[in-house]
């Protein structure tokens, strides 16, 4: 749960370093494809740089296992950090369920402004204008496009630039503009309580007009579109999927088409982007430290081969060197016991395991081996009979990497192995 919250804490800083990125040499430039895909990917991107992880491996011979009277221990390396009691409210649980409910106020503020735009579209009638089917509504609302709908309202049909107002919502529907408004506000849902997520999804949306201005400008001219820009200032908007035409826009708008386009630095200033991607994956990616036993793998494997096992104590030892406690069943809060059975060759390897024999195969029992692992906490148990599964495998692969038997008493015959499996909680430190 903390984990989490610190994940979306890295992604929002990352998100803030693309936006300041884009404010800082992209924002004032005509370069509306590029900063259409960048704005749009570095919102994704930011998501997924706290997710990548880097490992690095150490090599150490295995010391976590204890050795008591007749039995062993082993101890997860995770399993001595703190462990908070069920149901006890904590600081993150709060942070976390307000994070949640504001998704759930900005998703549905986002499904009922779908919803109403939906409904103005069911409501109006359809008119064939300018090649394209348009509808009509008597709502004194702003032209607007939904996916490929063009939405106009009754008033604006008696306008003198009906055809660039036309035009303008044509190419949001060419260029497919709604779905990428869409999907920024879905990411947006996951970062609500950032700044630069609302700033970001702003200019994804100014983005957009300034890009579809710039194809009007080339059509119509320009002095005429920005007084029809003007003209339609004072209708009334509809969220989210408005191609908002009005005030505070306005001016910004004006001044774009009448900036010259610049292509000096322009590829400088968009490779600026890749040491900006790299030291962001550096600072917030996650780093972990891998161990791994070389008791278990490098220095058994080295020695196996000239290793026998003499007599029924060094039997004993040789598994107590080798059973790793599964970690996936250290939360176990019971004794589980099991039997293997196990058919010794004549030249005293293990040919075959198994947890059940006919009844009148006889057998050869060895001393129970207990095995016991400082607990891990954890809020639901699992099966019975998922830790019998987990044990039996690691008592399966302890058996089968087993050096080769010189005991005579045993070479040749059906040997009953038993395990006992335990936990104990931590005390100490």
């Amino acid at each position: 749960m903390v984990e989490f919250l610190f994940y979306i804490a890295r992604s929002s800083v990352a998100l803030g370093a693309f936006y300041l990125t884009y404010l800082l040499f992209f924002q004032e430039q005509k370069h509306f494809n590029f900063n259409r895909i960048y704005l749009t990917v570095s919102m994704l991107i930011s998501f997924v740089i706290p997710l990548i992880t880097f490992y690095t491996i150490n090599n150490e011979e295995l010391a976590n296992y204890q050795t008591y009277s007749q039995s062993i221990a082993y101890q997860p390396e995770t399993a001595t950090g703190n462990v908070l009691a069920l149901f006890d409210f904590n600081w993150y649980h709060y942070l976390l369920g307000l994070y949640v409910l504001g998704i759930i106020c900005f998703s549905l503020h986002l499904l009922f402004s779908h919803l109403k735009a939906m409904r103005i579209i069911r409501a109006c009638r359809i008119l064939k204008l300018y090649n394209h089917t348009i509808y009509i509504t008597l709502k004194d609302i702003h032209p607007f496009s939904f996916f490929n709908k063009i939405v106009l309202s009754e008033k604006t049909l008696s306008s003198p630039d009906l055809e660039m107002i036309v035009s303008h919502e044509k190419i949001h529907i060419k260029e497919k503009h709604t779905i990428d408004i869409f999907l920024i506000e879905i990411m947006f849902l996951f970062q609500w309580f950032n700044p630069f997520a609302w700033l970001i999804k702003g200019a994804v949306r100014n983005n957009l007009e300034y890009k579809t201005d710039d194809e009007i400008t080339k059509l119509y001219h320009p002095q005429k579109y920005q007084l029809a820009m003007v003209a339609l200032a004072d209708k009334k908007e509809i969220s989210p999927f408005l191609t908002a035409l009005n005030g505070s826009q306005l001016k910004n708008r004006i001044i774009m088409m009448k900036k010259k386009s610049e292509s000096k630095f322009k590829v400088v200033k968009q490779l600026f982007i890749l040491p900006l991607l790299a030291l962001l994956v550096i600072g917030l990616s996650n780093k972990e430290a891998k161990t791994e036993n070389v008791q278990a793998t490098e220095k058994t494997n080295s020695t196996v081969q000239n290793e026998t096992i003499s007599n029924v104590l060094e039997l004993r030892k040789a598994i107590a060197n080798r059973i790793k406690f599964p970690w996936d069943a250290a939360d176990l809060k019971k004794e589980i016991s099991l039997s293997l059975y196990a058919n010794i060759s004549n030249n005293g390897k293990i040919t075959k395991i198994t947890e059940l024999i006919a009844e009148n195969i006889e057998f050869i029992i060895i001393d129970e081996v207990v095995i016991v692992a400082y607990r891990r906490e954890s809020d639901a148990q699992k099966p019975d009979k998922e830790y019998k599964d987990l044990l039996s495998k690691e008592a399966k692969r302890v058996l089968g990497i087993l050096p080769p038997f010189d005991i005579p008493d045993l070479n040749g015959k059906v040997v009953k192995f038993q395990f006992k499996f335990m936990t104990e909680l931590q005390t100490g430190k």
